[in-house]
């Protein structure tokens, strides 16, 4: 086996391709030759750039050519302030920008980040950004003379409860006399100025059912103002039976008086 090295000082530039043919002759006369094909490499090959480093030559090992286009996801990335689109391969930026919220819907317009939620500081029900209905007046318990203060925002809201009195107050009866007129027992509601005859307020009165006449300065016998009425004949009749009655026993008497008056003759 032969082997060695050819050696070239100059080759055509636009060349990059040679035939080379070797011939030789033995000792004992026997001859040969032998043909082969040579590519000189004038330019870096192989390898794979990417969008930070160039390719590696496969052959000399050297970094060459230009870097790859980054390759930015269709997708926003972000943060608090801002939103843009990254390299999947070195994550650089592009398109960086920050949030807005020109229609007040919580969200950026543009990357669609939720960048706040529903606040209600002044306590109207209400978003303070976007104006959405947080909730709805509450607690609170309304009498017949206030309605029912919502426990969240202070303010009063709803009817008034007829049944439920503020001020319900017992007074109990007085006698009349005859010098002060007196009352029945009752209730009074400060509330809805009204009157009631009963405990529960059920039962409504007017002021004036309450109050009870002055007794006669006199003394009067029970009935002793009253007369026969027109048309009862009872009583009419009961007055004729008794003085017939109280007369019978004067005649009886007389006329035994002078039967005993006679015998003693």
């Amino acid at each position: 086996m032969y082997s060695g090295i050819i050696k070239a000082s100059t080759y055509p530039a636009k060349e990059n391709s040679f035939k080379l043919i070797v011939s030789a002759k033995t000792a004992d006369g026997f001859e040969f030759s032998a043909e082969k094909k040579v590519t000189i490499q004038n330019e870096h090959s192989g390898g794979t750039s990417t969008c930070i480093e160039q390719a590696t030559c496969e052959i000399c090992g050297e970094k060459y050519g230009d870097l790859k286009p980054h390759s930015y996801s269709p997708d926003w990335s972000t943060d608090e302030t801002n939103h843009w689109h990254e390299c999947t391969e070195c994550r650089a930026k592009t398109d960086e920008a920050e949030h807005t919220d020109g229609n007040k819907d919580h969200k950026c317009d543009v990357c669609e980040k939720i960048l706040s939620e529903c606040t209600d500081t002044n306590k109207d029900h209400k978003c303070d950004l976007c104006g959405k209905t947080l909730s709805e007046h509450s607690g609170g318990k309304a009498t017949c003379k206030d309605k029912a203060k919502c426990e969240f925002c202070g303010e009063s809201y709803g009817e008034l409860n007829v049944n439920n009195h503020s001020d319900l107050k017992h007074f109990p009866a007085v006698a009349a006399t005859k010098t002060a007129e007196g009352n029945i027992e009752y209730w009074y509601c400060s509330g809805c100025k009204k009157y009631y005859k009963d405990a529960a307020a059920t039962q409504e009165i007017k002021q004036a059912d309450t109050v009870t006449a002055k007794r006669p300065s006199g003394t009067i016998t029970p009935g002793a103002d009253k007369s026969p009425q027109t048309g009862d004949n009872s009583n009419l009749l009961l007055w004729i039976a008794l003085l017939f009655i109280s007369g019978g026993a004067v005649t009886a008497t007389t006329v035994y008086g002078r039967k005993k008056k006679r015998s003693v003759k």
